[in-house]
């Protein structure tokens, strides 16, 4: 505390007491004293003591004011000539005091002027002293808020102080206890001279007082008697240093750095400069605490964009060594290590295998398939059998769990952190640093979140490549059910089940031999990957594979390695088969035939490849089966259909003779109609319905009676009438039969019209089916050049211009022009029953 801010007397205290001493001075000068003139001079006395109570000094001044006032009351006396009476020593002592009244009053308020004058004058000194204190403050915020970096604050704050506390040089320096490190980062100096901003010490080179570990302001007056251990190591005895000063930097009463100030012998560091140093000191140290923990955010972000980036990248890579490359270059853009190591657990080799090891830049990586143990001696296999993260700062420590080895350029720091997935370690991946202290925790908690996510990426692409392999067996049995569905021939399905099986079993060669039981022989349907068709016979005798015991079993029989087989097994010669894996095909019970599969390599396989050549086998099985299936039902099918149409054929014959029409006209409309059809396009599976409905085209006429049906002359109204309902009378005999369901239209139909005139229904255009369209030209046409019991038949010419003129009236245009060119291309078919 200084000068200015001592307590002082107030006016109000000055006032009251000289107030006092006037009453007690008239009272003391009223009393009629005995003796005259020297009474005057007692009042000296009393004021005097008054005085002194106040301030010594005042005290003099009024002694000094009460002899003049005695001197001026004897003065008054002998002028005005008082008489030596009671009532002159009355009016004497009353003269007296008002003299000694107005005296003092008038010294009582020359002092409290005086005081009042005094306490303005400190009030405005305090005052500018604040102000100056807030604008230096103000400044310093400034430069806080317009600046980021800890290192840029304090160099900030430090060039706003320079003109207001005597110093030569100046610097702040951040301490880092877990670190152990001091380090310089502003310098605010006259002269240039080390250090400079941006020097590391060890805590230990720097050296703390004890006053600065305890939060208090070291201050020495005279740096000179001071050893080097005893100064801080930014203040140096080369400067001629006289004084310095280190405040220190307190965040919740934790030290995190010191203010230091030199000063030179001409200048001096007044307390009242320390306390104005501290409470800066204190600002400085909140601002860089705050920008530490602002940049610590920016960091946080930037490591969990960089992470999210990383799943994204590593989510998405299912191929390994590209999966590794990715976490590579994250590593880098986060941590920027000198070196980085990635390597595989290899539980079955019990190795850990290095797909990539990378020094220096992006460009210097290199990856190659090396190989270590995995045990504890080495730092990485302490990390998998430990499952926990390790961090090194000092490489040349005594107290490392394993004795690293070195390589051509000795790592001072080390990081590595294991992969783990589903708690078991798949992998390890380490970074090194050719410095110490290269690393931290922050360092150590960002590797182990990064290896957590490589983990299950490994993971990931372990159960991709797993799920393809299923689905590339599932898609492979599918493609097969669909052949063995659409009823695709048994060398066609067969060939498809050995595309599989070179394909997803990886095997060289493959060949599908079917059982024929009439020959007692293994006839091979289809062969896949033989260098030389003469590999293998295309049929064999069963009783050689019953002698190598191929038959008698239901399971596949393995020999992965031939060189080693226990089982005389014959394989083709001149194809270099080295494993051997056979099949067998059972449906129902039933020995359909085997699946081969060569390796010209030997082969160990695991459960899903045996599985799958399970299931293969079993499809192969059911296709044979299924073929042999369809080809007994096609053949019934063919006996059924024949027999069918060969019943249709007798109809048509029988009604040909009741009708009384010409020999073979059943048969021609129907060969010709199908003729047509075909020319239009028509598919084969309507043709067969059309060819029916045409033998079956006047199925009706049963029903009309045969004095109208087989009248030798033109019929009347009413017979017409009777003869008209031979189509209906056709749908309703067949509609009953499933068989000829698609085939009535033709019989119910055919005497539509195209322009609407027929019947039954009087269909126009296109609402006439077809086929029936197809077959109405035909009937005419025959019925034109053929006799008739009521006319002889037509030429072919006058049939012919017939035709075309009743195109777009009874027939189809495009059907019309379709048959004149069928005339023209093929008239020995249309014309062929024309007697010239």
């Amino acid at each position: 505390m200084n000068d200015s801010e001592k307590p002082r007397s107030n006016g109000f205290i000055t006032n009251s007491m000289a107030y006092g001493l006037a009453l007690v001075l008239i009272i003391f000068a009223s009393f009629p004293w005995p003796f005259q003139n020297g009474s005057y001079f007692l009042l000296v006395i009393p004021i005097s003591l008054a005085g002194l109570l106040i301030d010594w000094r005042k005290g003099y001044i009024l002694a000094v004011f009460g002899i003049l006032g005695g001197l001026a009351i004897i003065l008054a006396e002998e002028i005005l000539n008082i008489p030596n009476s009671t009532d002159g020593l009355l009016f004497s002592s009353w003269l007296a005091g008002c003299t000694s009244f107005v005296v003092v009053t008038v010294i009582a308020r020359i002092i409290a002027r005086k005081n009042e004058i005094q306490t303005r004058l400190r009030l405005q000194a305090n005052l500018d002293h604040t102000t100056e204190r807030l604008e230096i403050l103000h400044k310093i915020y400034r430069a806080i808020l317009e600046n980021d970096s800890p290192e840029d604050i304090a160099q900030a704050a430090l060039a706003q102080i320079d003109d207001l506390l005597p110093f030569q040089r100046a610097s702040i320096v951040t301490f880092d206890f877990d670190a152990n490190e001091a380090k310089v980062i502003a310098v605010q100096s006259d002269v240039q001279i080390e250090p400079k901003p941006g020097v590391i010490f060890t805590i230990q080179e720097y050296g703390i007082a004890p006053e600065l570990m305890a939060g208090k302001i070291r201050l020495v007056k005279n740096a000179q008697t001071l050893d080097e251990a005893q100064a801080p190591g930014d203040v140096l005895k080369s400067m001629d240093v006289m004084s310095f000063a280190s405040i220190p930097l307190m965040v919740e009463n934790k030290l995190v750095g010191a203010l230091n100030m030199a000063a030179l012998p001409e200048s001096v560091l007044t307390p009242d400069h320390l306390d104005m140093a501290s409470e800066i000191a204190d600002t400085i140290a909140i601002a860089i605490q705050d920008a530490r923990l602002q940049e610590k955010i920016r960091q946080s972000e930037q490591q969990l964009f960089g992470l999210y980036q990383t799943a994204l990248a590593i989510n998405n890579q299912l191929d390994i060594s590209m999966l590794v490359k990715q976490v590579f270059l994250q590593v880098k853009q986060m941590i920027d290590p000198d070196a980085f190591v990635f390597m595989q657990v290899d539980r079955d080799q019990n190795t850990l295998r290095i797909l990539l090891s990378a020094e220096g830049k992006e460009d210097d990586e290199f990856e190659f398939d090396g190989r270590i143990p995995l045990d504890e001696s080495s730092l990485s296999g302490w990390v998998v059998q430990e499952k926990s993260a390790l961090l090194i700062t000092n490489m040349d420590s005594d107290s490392l769990p394993v004795k690293p080895k070195h390589g051509a350029k000795p790592a001072k720091s080390w990081l590595g952190v294991p992969l783990l997935a589903d708690n078991m370690a798949v992998g390890v991946m380490s970074i090194q640093s050719y410095t110490y202290n290269a690393f931290n925790q922050d360092d150590r908690r960002l590797l182990e979140s990064l290896g957590a996510l490589v983990a299950i990426a490994m993971r990931n692409a372990e159960l991709f490549s797993e799920m393809t392999h299923q689905l590339d067996h599932i898609q492979a049995l599918h493609d097969i059910d669909m052949a063995i569905t659409s009823n695709e021939e048994i060398g066609t399905v067969s060939g498809k089940v050995l595309d599989q099986a070179i394909s997803q079993l990886e095997a060289d060669a493959a060949t599908l031999l079917v059982w024929n039981p009439v020959l007692n022989t293994l006839n091979s349907t289809a062969r896949r990957g033989f260098r030389t068709s003469q590999s293998t016979a295309p049929f064999a005798r069963l009783d050689d594979y019953i002698t190598e015991g191929l038959l008698g079993r239901h399971d596949i029989l393995a020999i992965p390695d031939l060189m080693h087989k226990n089982k005389a097994v014959n394989v083709p010669l001149n194809e270099d088969f080295q494993a051997y894996f056979s099949a067998p095909l059972f449906a129902k019970g039933e020995f359909l035939g085997l699946l081969e599969i060569y390796h010209r390599h030997p082969h160990y396989p695991n459960a899903s490849w045996v599985t799958f050549l399970e299931n293969l086998a079993g499809q192969a099985a059911i296709a044979i089966h299924n073929s042999n299936l369809i080809q007994h039902l096609q053949n019934k099918n063919l006996e059924l259909s024949v027999a069918y149409d060969t019943t249709l054929e007798g109809w048509a014959k029988a009604l040909e003779l009741r009708d009384m029409e010409t020999e073979g006209h059943s048969r021609r409309v129907t060969d010709l109609s199908t003729r047509l059809a075909k020319r239009l396009g028509v598919p084969e599976t309507e043709i067969v319905h059309l060819r029916r409905g045409a033998w079956l085209h006047d199925i009706g006429k049963i029903g009309i009676p045969d004095n109208i049906l087989r009248k030798p002359g033109p019929l009347d109204e009413t017979e017409w009438k009777i003869m008209r309902r031979h189509p209906e009378l056709a749908r309703q005999f067949l509609s009953s039969i499933p068989y000829l369901q698609q085939a009535i239209s033709v019989p119910y139909s055919h005497h539509e019209k195209w322009d609407g005139s027929g019947y039954p229904l009087g269909l126009k255009g296109e609402e006439i089916p077809l086929q029936v369209r197809i077959f109405s030209i035909i009937d005419v046409w025959d019925a034109l050049s053929s006799d008739r019991p009521y006319r002889k038949a037509w030429t072919k010419e006058k049939a012919l211009q017939y035709i075309e003129e009743q195109s777009g009236h009874s027939f189809d245009p495009n059907v019309v022009l379709v048959f004149l060119n069928l005339c023209q291309e093929e008239p020995e078919i249309v014309f062929g029953h024309f007697s010239e």
